[in-house]
């Protein structure tokens, strides 16, 4: 039996609704458990799965609990999922409750992690700053003019802000947020998208080669209008640490002047620290020859394979050679099943919980399907109507923000 309970006024980020319902679907006779911020998209999914949720208005900071579980059990299970709120089963360390008093195993902390509801986040982000501290912004639904003056701030501080919607971080070999546990080594990445940063790592990890730092941006960073502030400054913090001996780049689309802008910067660096190689991955981008020290790759898989061979010192373009025959054979057999005439005709959906496999997966598919349509297009005439009701072929992204809203 399906049942519901709206929380009003009950923010919660989006690990510990996860982490929760996970906690949920494994007690007894419990068939299904959802956890969610009431933003229209997740009421709508919910509704679909056939939680009913009164017609009622709702907050960006109003909290929904579904349970599918035995008729008797689900009072009690809701009720035990309103505890977790407040004590997590999983919570194993003192925690800072606020910026202004933090327990002893934090007062010698120099970064502090932002995660509360999207019009709180930048107040708690500025009294981070004033004591000094770096922020790794988690919370998303804060201004633009807000993230500029954050940023800018944080720069004339000597101080970075990572966000805001920075899920991803890892520094000195630590995860934050959603991040993996793996090796250290000699990789940096800076990047303005967080499941970028995430397959990167995975992909490096899986070839045995270690990340010091991933710094996250947030992926409006490297929008004209902020210019790229976390981004260069964190170029300048991976050429200033000696553990760092190889470099990547990963972004969404990015204009020319941002791509200029980042390449001026590293040839800055370049100039004043000493070269590093520096491989980039920007999501949409074009085929582009490699230069000295500079190595320019179309998606995550060449990517990894790149900073593979320059950390084994073996020739980047023998890599080059086989992925683009590795590819060529995959798209012939991908138009093959999409070729196939009949009624119904074969129809492409892909479904993605971040925006850069998205943008990733359209890159690779344009070459074969003119018309690809998302609710993250690389090119906005490809837009979908509906994200919920898509046609045709079609690739949805359901990290967009009509998703995580209030996160």
């Amino acid at each position: 039996m399906k049942t519901t309970r709206i929380i009003k006024g009950r923010y919660a980020d989006s690990i510990t609704l996860m982490l929760i319902a996970e906690e949920l679907k494994r007690q007894s006779g419990v068939s299904d458990a959802v956890m969610n911020m009431a933003t229209p998209a997740n009421i709508s999914i919910m509704r679909d799965g056939g939680f009913q949720i009164s017609p009622e208005s709702f907050a960006a900071d109003d909290l929904i609990i579904g349970i599918d579980a035995d008729p008797e059990n689900g009072a009690s299970l809701l009720n035990q999922a309103e505890e977790w709120l407040s004590a997590p089963p999983w919570k194993k360390s003192e925690r800072a409750e606020n910026i202004d008093s933090p327990p002893e195993p934090f007062s010698d902390a120099n970064l502090a992690i932002v995660s509360v509801t999207g019009k709180y986040a930048a107040v708690e982000a500025y009294k981070s700053l004033e004591k000094g501290l770096n922020v790794m912004l988690f919370s998303d639904n804060v201004t633009k003019a807000e993230e500029i003056s954050l940023k800018r701030q944080a720069h004339s501080r000597g101080l970075l802000v990572m966000g805001p919607d920075c899920g991803t971080a890892v520094i000195n070999g630590v995860g934050l947020g959603f991040a993996n546990r793996g090796k250290t080594g000699v990789v940096g990445i800076v990047g303005a998208s967080g499941t970028g940063i995430q397959e990167t790592y995975t992909l490096l990890q899986k070839r045995g080669i270690g990340i010091l730092h991933a710094i996250g941006t947030g992926g409006r960073d490297i929008k004209d209008e902020v210019g790229g502030i976390t981004f260069l400054d964190g170029l300048q913090i991976l050429w200033e640490d000696p553990r760092v001996s190889i470099i990547v780049c990963v972004s969404k689309p990015l204009s020319d002047t941002m791509k200029e802008k980042i390449g001026s910067t590293v040839a800055r660096l370049d100039k004043k620290y000493g070269q590093k190689p520096v491989v980039y991955c920007y999501a949409g981008d074009k085929r582009r020859e490699h230069e000295a020290g500079r190595y320019y790759c179309t998606g995550f898989e060449e990517t990894a394979r790149t900073v593979e061979a320059l950390v084994k010192k073996t020739p980047v373009n023998t890599v080059l050679a086989q992925m683009a025959e590795e590819r060529r054979i995959l798209l012939e057999k991908c138009a093959e099943i999409l070729s196939i005439r009949g009624t119904p005709r074969p129809i492409l959906r892909g479904f993605y919980t971040g925006g850069t496999l998205c943008y990733e997966a359209q890159s690779v598919l344009s070459e074969i399907i003119p018309d690809v349509y998302s609710n993250a297009p690389l090119d906005p005439k490809h837009v979908v109507a509906d994200a919920l009701n898509p046609e045709g072929h079609c690739l949805i992204d359901y990290g967009e923000d009509a998703f995580t809203q209030g996160r």
